[in-house]
């Protein structure tokens, strides 16, 4: 194994530094004049988050120089996609909709809190070596075998429709209500677990499929040694998963399957004549998020499809709130979680959150004091304002909840130094077929992370990339 850290220009890396603590100064600034002369229509929290955002395009765009159009789908780019979506959208648009935005002691209390996660998380990133181990090289640059991976996606889709019928059965619903079924009409998880019962968790690993099987899917579609006939078998069967996913109101996953293959069609390409391809991926990304956020909300307000089929559903307005409905929850929940830690009310949770990511498949029955996730309602409802919803605590919040206020420090040095590899990983390996499919399915993670719930969002990511691993290493010489 040879670790290989990189090159760091001090000056470079002093000027990044000055801009954050004038950054920081500057919000702080803004946040007392507001105390002592009171700014009109929230000018003051709109101008401290709005610096926030430039901040944040500042070092995303820094990231050109070193990395061209790539810089587009590192995650450095995605996580502070995710930081400016779920941590600035409301103050900087809503700030109305909570009172906490009202007193300048407490929005610039969230205004550190979520500088200090970018300042943490951008300059452990930059500091991540490359890791180059021969056993993972030779493997990622072995030939795929495309006839034995378009089988091996052929009798994935077999199963899983297969499988999504027997669970169907299961639940007491007939296959077609269930495939139309709203999964927000169902409950939390835990109604959906005694609802199916001992195939709750047949449901749970068949969930993977869709994931592991998208960007191999697109990969075959798009070689010309794959049959027409074969072609048409994992289109047809990729589009009904798909359908599956958009009908559940599948939020993340959701978004994960529309979006990762034009990310991949953007990684994949490796001539450098891409711009009218990459400007295409650009706006098609554009698009589909507009067409995800009013997905997210149709299903949030347990609607599911029938608001669409109906004619209830309005675009604008659904995209409009949601800007409010699943942005609010990051901020002023996270506002509750420091107003409690700092009293001392705060019962924290010691990594339950993180724990259930490797533990999730075994069974209650067989460890009744298995951890009960991010929701965690009973330790969490005296700091949760929205206890009947689905509400995670941000990437921040949650590390507040496991381990207290100081966790941020080791915990977003963590995240950055692991995304940081993570990605010198896939320049390293930029031309292998294997090491684009796995990467392309994890850029957008990167920015759902910032919502937090690592059970939801990292786990999921590693239970997929697990999945992918097994399926290329089966597809492989």
């Amino acid at each position: 194994m040879e670790i290989t850290f990189p090159k760091i220009n001090k000056f470079e890396l002093g000027v990044t530094l000055l801009i954050f603590l004038i950054s920081a100064l500057f919000g702080v600034a803004i946040a007392f004049f507001d105390s002592q002369y009171f700014f009109a229509d929230y000018i003051a929290v709109r101008i401290v988050y709005f610096w926030l955002v430039v901040l944040a395009a500042f070092i995303v765009f820094k990231q050109y120089n070193k990395w061209g159009w790539d810089f587009l789908f590192s995650p450095m780019t995605w996580v502070l996609i995710g930081f400016i979506f779920f941590l600035t959208l409301t103050p900087l648009f809503y700030p109305q909709e909570f009172e906490v935005y009202t007193n300048p002691n407490q929005y610039i209390r969230l205004f550190l809190t979520t500088w200090l996660g970018i300042l943490l998380f951008s300059t452990s990133y930059t500091f991540a070596p490359t890791i180059t181990t021969g056993f993972i090289s030779d493997w990622l640059f072995k030939p795929i075998l495309i006839n034995k991976l378009t089988k091996l996606i052929l009798i994935a889709i077999g199963i899983y429709w297969i499988a999504q019928y027997f669970i169907s059965i299961s639940g007491g619903f007939s296959f077609f209500e269930y495939l139309l079924m709203d999964r927000y009409l169902l409950g939390d998880k835990y109604e959906l677990q005694k609802l199916f019962g001992n195939v709750y968790y047949l449901r749970l690993i068949v969930g993977i499929i869709p994931s592991a099987i998208t960007i191999p899917a697109i990969y075959c579609l798009l070689n010309p040694m794959v049959g027409k006939f074969n072609k048409s078998f994992i289109a047809s069967g990729f589009i009904l998963i798909l359908f599956k996913a958009v009908l559940a109101g599948g939020r993340f996953s959701m978004a994960k399957e529309i979006i990762s293959p034009i990310i991949y069609l953007m990684v994949k390409d490796e001539n450098k004549q891409y711009l009218s391809r990459r400007n295409l991926a650009i706006g098609s990304i554009a698009i589909l998020l507009v067409m995800i956020l009013a997905m997210v909300q149709i299903s949030s307000r347990y609607k599911g499809i029938t608001s669409v089929l109906s004619g209830d559903f309005k675009p604008m307005s659904a995209l409009k709130r949601n800007l409010v409905t699943h942005t609010v929850d990051q901020n002023f929940v996270m506002h509750r979680i420091l107003q409690a830690e700092q009293s001392g009310d705060l019962e924290h949770v010691l990594g339950e959150s993180y724990v259930l990511t490797f533990v999730a498949f075994i069974p209650r029955s067989l460890w009744s004091g298995k951890p009960a996730g991010p929701d965690m309602y009973e330790k969490l409802s005296n700091i949760n304002p929205f206890p009947n919803y689905n509400i995670s605590y941000s990437v921040l919040g949650e590390m507040i909840v496991n381990f207290g206020l100081i966790s941020i420090i080791p915990g977003m040095l963590i995240f950055g130094f692991s995304a940081g590899i993570w990605w010198n990983i896939f320049q390293k390996n930029r031309h292998s077929d294997k090491m684009q499919i796995l990467y392309s399915w994890s850029v957008l993670s990167f920015a759902f992370m910032v919502r937090g719930n690592f059970h939801d969002t990292a786990g999921s990511l590693l239970y997929t990339l697990f999945a992918m691993i097994i399926l290329l290493s089966f597809s492989t010489e």
